[in-house]
């Protein structure tokens, strides 16, 4: 599974606005392949607790390792939206290597954090 954020409305934090369904062999091996470590940290709790993330049946926390926010991928949503995140998972379609973090929208979430 992959935490996905985007970068606020000033370009600067780093928002948590969603998490994949679990994802393939083949996607795991290409993302691997493709990460590099974090320099700085996002400023996501480490580990992430279980509610956090939207996974109510896990009521432990859920440890994550964190990544440098580099690569852009696309993905299928449903409408279930509520506090600045997609409540439900959702689906990797396809990595974007044709842009960059910078070329997407930036993200003004609505309502508390």
């Amino acid at each position: 599974m992959l935490l996905l954020g985007r970068l606020d409305d000033r370009g600067r934090l780093l928002c948590y606005v969603a998490r994949t369904v679990p994802l393939t062999l083949s996607q795991r091996q290409e993302f691997g392949r493709m990460l590099a470590a974090a320099d700085d940290a996002p400023p996501w709790p480490q580990p992430l607790p279980a509610a956090w993330s939207g996974q109510l049946d896990r009521r432990e926390p859920q440890p994550y390792v964190q990544v440098a926010p580099l690569l852009v991928v696309e993905i299928v949503v449903d409408q279930a939206y509520e506090r600045g995140r997609y409540r439900h998972p959702v689906r990797h379609l396809r990595l974007r290597p044709d842009l960059a973090p910078d070329d997407v929208e930036s993200w003004r979430p609505s309502g508390p954090r």
